[in-house]
């Protein structure tokens, strides 16, 4: 549903008047412009002194305009009508993209044919007898004749040109309202770029296990309705898994480096609290890592990527998705590798999140592996990065980390 909007918020009052006033130099007629409620915008144009009279002694001419610019809205073209005295008045309605938003009023000049078609007879049913007032019989003698269809063609050409001139406003007024609305959006951006850029810093002074609100507030919701529409057993469960996922989550919050087996029991236990909120759409299968479970890492480094396999390749679809935890190592290095059935990263997000620059990215989850990928290089040096992956099969993050567990700039090379 289109708005409407003030003539005067699209259009420069001031050259409305100047088109106006011109209108009427060029053809003796009078002019005023009102908005869509019929109050004028603009002064009188060229109003004869016979009209000024009438005005200044009956309200009729305001009824009269009334009801030309009505039947001109309705029609939606031009209106010629005699006003109550007999003189020839007219009514322009202006439209922008389809709605009315005001009218040019005016005429005030005598027609050569004594009854032309074109011309409304009865606007209203009162009369004035202006015959009986003198000054407005010396008045009506300077009344302008024109032929019905020049007043047709100079109505046409003003409505014409009045329409464009609101056209081409109304573009200009949108292409500036996008401009300030796009300004004010790159400034928000840019707040929330140095939030988390702080967020980033506090993040890599004090790496720790903290469940945000949004999951705390879900996982509640979740054991909530459990509680209410079911009796106990499974409700039970939920509330077990959850006591381990914070357990879990607080019992490392100081430490900026864990092992394999700390992280990899929080991850189960999330996995499996994911389990219960989304159900069967979450298939996981997390494979043996108990040979690797004194390896050090550091904390909360594996699950922002489990995080962001369920947000975007499971809990979207109907059908759901799968997620692989695997290991594989060799002589030196650990390989952690978490595959989903998703359809993979854009390569632009991927380009992204291997930026060695201190880039935000605007998605938090894709930020988080952006984030990893940084303190992997902090830890072990520039060779130990995240490696992503997209083939048939889905999308494929994998974490490098020195089986000896030694944080520093070691150079060698990892496959």
């Amino acid at each position: 549903m289109n708005t409407i909007r003030p003539i005067q918020e699209i259009l420069d009052v001031e050259m409305l008047q100047k088109v106006q006033n011109q209108f009427s130099d060029a053809t003796g007629m009078g002019f005023v412009t009102v908005d869509y409620k019929g109050m004028p915008i603009t002064e009188p144009s060229g109003f004869t002194d016979f009209c000024k009279i009438v005005r200044r002694k009956t309200n009729l001419c305001n009824i009269c305009d009334a009801h030309g610019g009505l039947r001109a809205e309705i029609d939606g073209k031009p209106v010629i009508y005699r006003c109550h005295t007999g003189l020839l008045d007219f009514a322009v309605p202006l439209t922008l993209n389809g709605v009315y938003c005001g009218a040019i009023l005016g005429g005030q000049v005598c027609c050569e044919e004594k009854k032309p078609a074109e011309v409304e007879e009865k606007v209203i049913d009162q009369k004035t007898d202006w015959e009986a007032f003198t000054d407005m019989r010396q008045a009506r003698r300077f009344i302008k004749t024109l032929p019905i269809a020049k007043i047709k063609a100079f109505l046409q050409l003003l409505q014409t040109t009045i329409e464009y001139l609101l056209d081409e406003s109304y573009s200009s007024l949108m292409i500036d309202e996008l401009v300030a609305k796009d300004k004010a959006l790159i400034g928000e951006k840019q707040k929330r770029m140095d939030i988390e850029m702080n967020m980033d810093k506090l993040i890599a002074e004090n790496s720790r296990f903290i469940l945000d609100n949004r999951a705390i507030m879900d996982y509640i919701s979740v054991i909530s309705d459990m509680a209410y529409m079911e009796k106990a057993a499974e409700t039970q469960n939920a509330l077990y898994v959850l006591s381990h996922l914070m357990r879990y989550s607080y019992s490392g919050q100081q430490e900026s480096v864990s092992d394999i087996q700390h992280e990899m029991g929080y991850i189960e236990t999330y996995l499996e609290m994911e389990k219960i909120r989304i159900g069967s759409k979450l298939h996981y299968i997390v494979e043996p890592y108990e040979e690797y479970a004194d390896v050090s890492c550091p904390a909360n480094i594996i699950k922002p990527i489990i995080d962001n396999a369920v947000r975007y390749t499971v809990e979207p679809y109907d059908d759901g998705g799968r997620i692989i935890v695997s290991f594989v190592s060799d002589e030196q290095n650990l390989y952690i590798t978490v595959a989903d059935t998703g359809s993979g990263l854009p390569e632009d997000v991927i380009e992204n999140i291997m930026n060695d620059s201190d880039v935000v990215l605007s998605s938090k989850n894709r930020y988080e592996l952006h984030r990893i990928n940084r303190t992997l290089k902090f830890f072990y040096g520039t060779k130990y990065q995240l490696r992503i992956e997209n083939d048939r099969s889905g999308g494929r993050v994998t974490i490098c980390i020195p089986l000896n567990g030694e944080t520093g700039k070691d150079e060698g090379e990892v496959r």
